[in-house]
């Protein structure tokens, strides 16, 4: 998939006399004629090999430009010539007229200047080259410069190889662009030139805010400006890529919770089919039960969100589930491609999806409203036996230490204790210890798994039940 390529940057005060030269260049300078040079694609000279490696060694982050990719599968003359012109172009703002970098970019080959500028900003006439560039030096708050690129065959193809175009689009975006920065667009000042080069035609930005504002752009909003661009510039090849992940989307939503509620109807049967989803289903359904209102996964506590997650975890791993989700991932990876310079190799964990949120409350509604409720289990003060009151609470206060033991390490001998109360109730005829054995037998978690044990028990207190 195409990408769109963005290099931000920003110079503190004392660099904006640098910066009034930045503005020269960039509005000043042609752009490259379309012709092979007759050297072009033979080795890089010495001297360009020698200068590629400096500047990798002063700019490490170089090594992402495309330019950069070019001439490390090819290290040709021509390569080496963009790859070194990119760069100092990234940092001119650093140098003043004198230096060598700058000197280097004067008199490479291929570059002409013409008497006209080619800067544009918000404003539909053509600026004063002058009063811009002596409205960056006087500003004495922070500057941020850009570089916004693409491969030449794709500006082609997408019709941003023309000035017009990319003019268009920042001035269609000067309010959201403004938005990053924290300022409102009417103190937001933005100015820009188009390269047309041979292989990545590329647009200079620099841009800055009235002094009283404060503007700041994080790394979030880098990404989120680059989304905003790469959305539009790539529109036209992305709708239909965002039709087919919105029926993914769907397909994925309809699986997950289709084995929900198959995990929830499994409940009480033996052997499980999902021990461990079935588990963690009935320990969320203890834990949100008795809450009031409308469930929601943000305002819930940590412990509680864990089950959830975990929830998605077992659920991602139904071999239906995951062949969606993998089908869902792949391509959402290429609407980020466009725009991100990296991306995991495996698919990132179901429940971290920001897409699927909505699912979580799913989870929770069916937790406490499909689960099978502990019907057996009574409150303490409706036994009227004193002993028997006391053998209740040594089998509620035996399940709690087992749910415990699930969480954190305790002493084996604890564990031990706790499962002989449940167990020895269970065998007495304890309704509710007898639902708890058949769920441990079932899970195969404190106790060796024992499907023909578990539904013995279930069978007992079902009986008790009716």
């Amino acid at each position: 998939m195409a990408k769109l390529v963005t290099k931000w940057r920003y110079l503190k005060p004392d660099a904006a006399r640098h910066a009034q030269a930045y503005i020269r260049y960039i509005a000043t300078r042609e752009g490259v004629e379309k012709y092979v040079e007759e050297n072009g694609a033979r080795p890089a000279a010495q001297a360009q090999r020698v200068l590629v490696e400096k500047l990798l060694r002063d700019f490490p982050d170089a090594r992402r430009s495309f330019e950069y990719e070019d001439y490390a599968r090819r290290p040709t003359v021509r390569n080496a010539s963009e790859f070194i012109t990119r760069t100092l172009e990234e940092h001119l703002e650093l140098f003043d007229a004198r230096s060598n970098y700058v000197s280097y970019i004067a008199q490479r080959p291929r570059v002409q200047r013409s008497g006209a500028h080619g800067l544009f900003t918000q404003e539909e006439d053509a600026p004063d080259l002058n009063a811009a560039a002596r409205a960056v030096s006087e500003h004495d708050g922070n500057i941020w410069t850009c570089i916004l690129s693409l491969r030449r065959e794709d500006a082609a193809r997408l019709s941003y190889d023309k000035a017009d175009a990319w003019r268009a689009l920042l001035r269609a975006n000067a309010a959201e662009i403004a938005a990053r920065f924290n300022v409102p667009v009417g103190s937001f000042h933005w100015c820009g030139a188009f390269h047309n080069e041979a292989h990545h035609p590329h647009v200079h930005l620099v841009c800055y805010a009235d002094r009283v504002q404060k503007p700041a752009l994080t790394k979030e909003g880098v990404v989120q400006l680059r989304s905003l661009l790469a959305r539009q510039i790539f529109r036209d090849e992305l709708d239909a890529i965002y039709i087919r992940q919105s029926q993914s989307r769907d397909e994925l939503r309809d699986l997950f919770s289709a084995r929900l509620k198959e995990a929830v109807a499994g409940m009480r049967d033996a052997p499980a089919e999902m021990p461990v989803l079935e588990s963690l289903l009935e320990r969320l359904s203890e834990e949100v039960r008795d809450r009031k209102g409308k469930l929601r996964y943000g305002y819930l506590p940590w412990p509680v969100k864990s089950i959830v997650d975990s929830i998605f975890s077992e659920l991602e791993k139904q071999p239906q589930v995951k062949a969606a989700y993998s089908a869902w991932w792949e391509l959402r990876k290429t609407v980020l491609s466009t725009y991100r310079d990296s991306l995991p190799e495996q698919a990132p964990p179901l429940h971290t999806q920001k897409e699927f949120r909505h699912l979580k409350n799913i989870v929770l509604r069916i937790a406490k409203e499909g689960c099978p409720a502990p019907e057996l289990e009574q409150e303490f003060d409706a036994v009227q036996d004193p002993q028997d009151r006391g053998a209740q609470h040594a089998v509620y206060g035996a399940k709690r230490l087992l749910d415990a033991a699930r969480e954190e390490e305790y002493p084996d001998e604890d564990v031990q204790a706790a499962l002989r109360t449940l167990l020895g109730a269970a065998e007495r005829g304890d309704a509710y210890a007898q639902y708890q054995a058949g769920k441990l037998y079932r899970e195969g978690y404190f106790l060796p798994r024992d499907d023909a044990g578990a539904k013995m028990f279930f069978e007992r207190a079902t009986k008790q039940e009716s």
